[in-house]
């Protein structure tokens, strides 16, 4: 909190009128949030408590006068890592998130109107993922007279009337497994300020199908009819600009198989037209598929997965695989992959389909204290369907993940024998050692446990059980895996010392590790010399360990 002099910087205002000058902040309220228009602000102080349980502590938010210089707490621990506050343009009003709802703060009259207390819907992630830091869905925008209110839930838009409370829900995604988003083309010159929303004109929408994965643009008429834009099952639409005085509109078109194609269109019921076509190259070799493969996990959740085949796939042979795993992949399913040997994390999907294997992208669904253990229920449960397929077999599978997906590969490799071979980058091995370090940031490690993706919920010494039950260091003999790990000597992120953890406990244990170290590397490698060293040496791993090609030298 202190500039390059050592003093500690505060904000004054100045009065042009009446040549003054006021102090805003201080050491007890260092930060400022500004509103609108600048004459009221709110004042808080993200040091307030001392807990490490988030990334960012709850804190208490002031509003202030800067005309009478009244300082008022207005809202008491509120959690700025589940939404921030969004401005109501061209006045001093503000939305925000708190105790589950929705608020509008009339800084007129000083009052908390609470918008969403009386409509059933999630407006947060706690239902869907309850390990998770809440994090709310978001504020789609509001009216141009500042009467309707567009907020989000899990799958919907709603509307709300900001002084009558009445609400409308104008899309039907939970019935259908769909989320519907607007897609707001403008954006406001203050970021913090909620969007405006026309609603006697033509909105366009976005879709997300949870069911098939297909991202399709759609038309939401003020009538509050939807009409489909563009959607197709067998390709991916991005990138849709629309030109501003008339119906014209180009998009991004591609498929994993297809590389990204620019097309126009001059209306909705019009033929498209191709304007341009990416990386001709690609038509001259045979290239794989793709597909969303539905599967149960082995405690019966089901989930979804991306895979992807190499070129000729026949259905009945036996073929390599290899699994990558970080949170949900399943959504890359119709994303084109430019073959390189230039990847930060050394893994690139059609590097290795062009090498005859095929590559699983699942997702995942996590259960709260149990991160690892949800970890592996999702992975062999894609495994095994594709096993019980004959798609692949023991023997010839392999895994692989980075930063947390690095951790998810640790952990899973303890409790299965399944794969052959796995690499594991910037990861982590020792939770509780993990949990207790202090960052460059000033900050323990801790909030990462308790409200972040490793979703424990609980303090190391409430639930010490849970630490060293999701830790792969005390499960560490059951590894059967041979690995290759690797770090940036100059990862902030995960430290090194934990891939170091990894080497110096399989190696007491007589398993068959290497580790690689780059010393001018981060929690990415960043260099193209380091990717393309990173990339081939996962490649020759996974070949000598899942094809039985010829072992590398530097293969110990």
């Amino acid at each position: 909190m202190r500039d390059e002099r050592g003093y500690t910087p505060y904000t004054w205002v100045w009065n042009r009128i009446e040549n003054t000058v006021k102090q805003i902040t201080d050491d007890e309220l260092p930060n400022i949030h500004y509103l609108s228009n600048s004459n009221k602000l709110l004042l808080y102080n993200p040091y307030q408590n001392t807990t490490d349980n988030k990334l960012i502590n709850d804190y208490d938010v002031y509003f202030y006068d800067s005309k009478t210089a009244v300082k008022k707490r207005i809202i008491q621990e509120f959690d700025p890592n589940t939404h921030l506050f969004g401005n109501v343009g061209q006045t001093d009003d503000f939305v925000y998130y708190y105790d589950n709802n929705w608020w509008w703060y009339n800084t007129k009259l000083e009052t908390a109107t609470n918008l969403t207390s009386s409509i059933h819907a999630e407006w947060d992630n706690k239902i869907l993922d309850e390990g998770y830091q809440q994090i709310a869905w978001g504020i789609a925008g509001i009216s141009n007279d500042k009467q309707y209110l567009y907020l989000y839930d899990t799958y919907d838009i709603w509307k709300i009337n900001v002084k009558t409370l009445a609400s409308t829900k104008l899309t039907k995604g939970r019935e259908s497994q769909q989320v519907f988003r607007f897609e707001l083309l403008t954006k406001s010159k203050n970021t913090s300020d909620i969007r405006l929303i026309d609603e006697t004109k033509n909105n366009r929408l976005v879709i997300n199908d949870l069911n098939t994965r297909i991202k399709s643009y759609a038309i939401l008429k003020p009538n509050h009819t939807i009409d489909l834009l563009l959607t197709s099952h067998d390709f991916l639409y991005t990138k849709l600009q629309q030109a501003k005085l008339t119906t014209d509109f180009i998009y991004l078109k591609e498929a994993y198989n297809l590389p990204p194609e620019l097309w126009y269109k001059k209306d909705m019921k019009s033929e498209p037209i191709q304007l341009f076509a990416t990386n001709k190259q690609h038509y001259l070799y045979d290239w794989g598929t793709s597909e969303l493969l539905h599967y149960t996990t082995i405690d019966g959740k089901k989930l979804k997965a991306a895979i992807f085949y190499p070129p000729n796939y026949k259905k009945g042979n036996v073929y390599p695989a290899i699994v990558r795993v970080y949170e949900n992949l399943s959504q890359t399913v119709k994303e084109y992959h430019n073959p390189s040997m230039y990847n930060n994390i050394g893994f690139n999907v059609s590097n290795l389909t062009q090498q005859g294997y095929i590559v699983v992208l699942p997702d995942m669904a996590y259960d709260k204290g149990f991160t690892g253990a949800s970890a592996t229920n999702s992975v062999v449960g894609v495994l095994n369907k594709l096993i019980d397929e004959g798609v692949t077999e023991k023997g010839k599978i392999g895994l692989i993940g980075q930063s947390f997906g690095g951790y998810e590969t640790n952990f899973i490799l303890t409790q299965t024998d399944l794969f052959s071979a796995a690499v594991t980058g910037a990861s982590l091995f020792d939770l509780v050692k993990d949990y207790f370090w202090n960052e460059p940031y000033e900050k323990t490690e801790s909030w990462r446990y308790e409200n972040f993706q490793f979703r424990i919920k609980k303090p190391f010494f409430e639930a010490p059980e849970l630490y060293i039950k999701n830790s792969p260091l005390y499960h560490a003999s059951r590894i059967t895996t041979p690995i290759l790990s690797w770090t940036g000597k100059n990862d902030t992120n995960v430290p090194p010392e934990q891939t170091m953890t990894i080497y110096t406990a399989l190696r007491k244990l007589k398993k068959k590790i290497v580790m690689l170290r780059y010393p001018e590397a981060r929690h990415f490698v960043s260099s193209k010399e380091d990717q393309t060293d990173l990339t081939r040496r996962i490649e020759q791993w996974f070949a000598f360990y899942l094809k039985n090609e010829p072992k590398s030298s530097w293969i110990k």
